[in-house]
């Protein structure tokens, strides 16, 4: 017997698959209810949804406050049921998986474009059911997958060996990594990228994401420049609370293709946030993506910044960027 099969499992990993075991329907209103009272807790010890009131409030600054907080209380129980639903994905057989598919929409564009001999570049967001558009995809066509490993190695195994189960493979986002990717592309395979995350290097490019100029990867239009792919959005949709999930591609907007690395990364942008836009509710607030921007404060995110938002509740508006954090 090996060290590894001897290791108890981690209680990230025990978490994991205790709520994946759960009824999916048991288990996202467990996660949202809790979530949804977690709201309620002073702003001070309400970590996660203050982060996605801030995230809120600075991509709409044309709410209210109560708007702002109502949007923010509902985005926050459905993050909750976001991570329910992946818990379930990460521990279901990805026939179950997919028997969850109800609504399939522009997949036969990405087919022909695989057909036609065109490399492709799917682009995708932390928004709704979001583990399900790639196990799709891995069953379609091969398909090479960025990620980013959990702090938990036991987790990262579980969760990628999951990901993996209809034929994608993934790599994690470093420089090994990206040359994997290249090499995919060379095959002219499709390629996944996760857009909406906040890139670490900071030879990445300043770009609006809902109009605040945030640290955005450089990678997409790099990797558009040199291989000139066919580039899709790939997202879901959840019509109710039942489980059933819609999985959607859209062809992008022929400005991700433009040399300027300004201009197709904006284009990029609008179109994450048009997805968004559609089902904002559905979207993972919680991250901090505004962690990095050209101008604003670094430590908007910590507990410096409730004072701010209590001002910003007694006037019935949104914090402003530089009214948050400390400089």
């Amino acid at each position: 017997m090996t060290s590894q099969t001897r290791q108890r499992p981690s209680t990230a990993l025990l978490a994991m698959r205790l709520f994946g075991k759960l009824p999916l329907a048991l288990s996202a209103r467990l996660a949202a209810g809790l979530a949804w009272l977690s709201a309620w807790l002073p702003l001070g010890m309400a970590g996660a949804y203050r982060n996605a009131l801030i995230n809120i409030m600075l991509s709409h600054p044309h709410l209210n406050w109560g708007q702002a907080s109502r949007l923010a209380r509902r985005a926050l129980a459905g993050s909750a049921r976001n991570l329910a639903d992946a818990a379930h994905v990460w521990s279901a057989s990805p026939e179950e998986n997919l028997s969850r598919i109800s609504r399939i929409e522009g997949l036969q564009a990405v087919r022909e474009a695989h057909a036609a001999g065109r490399p492709l570049l799917i682009l995708t967001l932390h928004h709704s059911s979001w583990e399900l558009p790639s196990l799709l995809l891995g069953r379609e066509l091969p398909a090479t997958i960025f990620y980013n490993p959990h702090d938990d190695a036991q987790l990262t195994r579980a969760v990628t060996a999951a990901r993996e189960a209809t034929g994608s493979r993934l790599v994690e986002a470093n420089a090994r990594g990206i040359k994997a990717g290249l090499r995919a592309l060379e095959r002219k395979e499709a390629v996944v990228i996760v857009a909406d995350h906040l890139p670490k290097g900071r030879n990445n490019p300043y770009v609006p994401f809902f109009g605040v100029p945030v640290r955005s990867s450089s990678l997409p239009h790099q990797l558009i420049r040199r291989f000139d792919p066919a580039v899709f959005f790939m997202y879901s949709h959840r019509p109710g609370n039942d489980g059933r999930v819609e999985i959607h591609f859209e062809a992008a907007d022929t400005a991700l293709h433009d040399p300027d690395p300004q201009t197709g990364l904006t284009a990029l942008s609008v179109g994450l946030a048009r997805i968004i836009e559609r089902a904002p509710a559905q979207y993972h607030w919680t991250n901090k993506r505004y962690a990095r921007t050209a101008h604003g404060p670094r430590t908007l995110y910590r507990r410096g910044s409730v004072k701010a938002l209590r001002r910003a509740r007694r006037e019935n508006r949104c914090a402003r960027l530089e009214e948050l954090g400390r400089h």
